[in-house]
């Protein structure tokens, strides 16, 4: 028998302009289609403890750019029971809050501001359910009739004005049993929510992104936006169907550090979005590989 030729390995060719066609992706991430598809986003650290409700982490700190609002828009397309929510509520209420001193989170100010955002995001919850079709308005307990409106007809932040308005209208007035009374309403509507949901397909994940739109900077800001990162540690431990998550530029998130007396309490919840080397490489060659495919 003669010698077999051995068998060259094929040659790669590209074709004519092909490097010159590829795109590494849009410079903002709400923008960039290629993120929907499953070869293309990168797992990080950030992104499995996103996905793991055990571990509890509702806090996802980052720089610019170092995919807050990519991991958000992955999340939304990746789960069908997800809202989210950009709000805009930290440079408003001047009125409300000019008087108030909101730096103790003891006294009755800022439990407040904690009992308003802890009610608001239930309320969305319960939307998600009427969105989904897993409960319509007939079949809401009496005891949920009472918010029907704010779940239906107010948004994020319109809730929040009514309510935080209500509370300190209340203490102004000295009517400590209104106060108290609508201060436990959270937890009254969480009672009810628990009671109602079924399974895990009734878990409502909400993703709270760019605060920075409308961030003004000042300390009343940072203060409402603490009380709103302690009602979703709140929320975490009371409530069995939401679960909410706060996306925070690394700036915003120091200022919160500086201010709050009651950290500690947060710092558990955090998940800082670094990249590694390794990471970074493996964005490049999904992108590469996506669009090399494609040419």
């Amino acid at each position: 028998m003669g010698n077999k030729r051995k068998k060259q390995p094929q040659e790669f060719v590209l074709s004519k302009d092909a490097l010159a066609r590829i795109n590494l992706g849009q410079t903002f991430a709400e923008n960039d289609k290629i993120l929907l598809l499953p070869d293309v986003f990168v797992k990080t650290p950030a992104s499995q403890a996103a996905m793991e409700p055990a571990r509890s982490k509702c806090f996802y700190v980052g720089r610019r750019g170092t995919g807050k609002t990519a991991l958000s828009t992955y999340l939304t397309n990746q789960r069908k029971n997800v809202i989210q929510i950009h709000p805009e509520i930290f440079s408003s209420l001047d009125e409300v809050l000019k008087n108030e001193r909101l730096n103790d989170p003891r006294q009755k100010p800022f439990q407040a501001l904690i009992a308003s955002f802890v009610r608001s995001i239930l309320n969305e919850v319960v939307n998600g359910w009427l969105q989904q079709n897993l409960i319509t308005i007939a079949n809401f307990p009496a005891e949920l009739r009472s918010e029907r409106n704010y779940i239906t007809e107010f948004d994020f932040d319109t809730r929040i004005v009514d309510f935080i308005t209500e509370l300190f209208t209340a203490q102004q007035h000295d009517d400590e049993s209104k106060w108290l009374r609508l201060k436990k309403k959270a937890k009254t509507v969480n009672g009810i929510i628990n009671n109602l949901g079924q399974s895990d397909k009734w878990t409502v994940m909400i993703l709270i992104d760019r605060l920075d739109d409308s961030w003004d900077g000042s300390d009343r800001a940072v203060m409402m936006l603490t009380a709103l990162m302690h009602a979703c540690v709140e929320v975490w431990s009371i409530s069995d169907f939401a679960r909410p998550l706060i996306f925070l530029r690394e700036n915003i998130f120091e200022r919160v550090r500086q201010k709050d007396k009651e950290f500690t309490r947060l710092e558990t919840s955090v998940v800082s979005l670094d990249w590694t080397t390794e990471l970074l490489t493996e964005v490049v060659e999904r992108r590469l590989t996506h669009h090399l495919n494609r040419v």
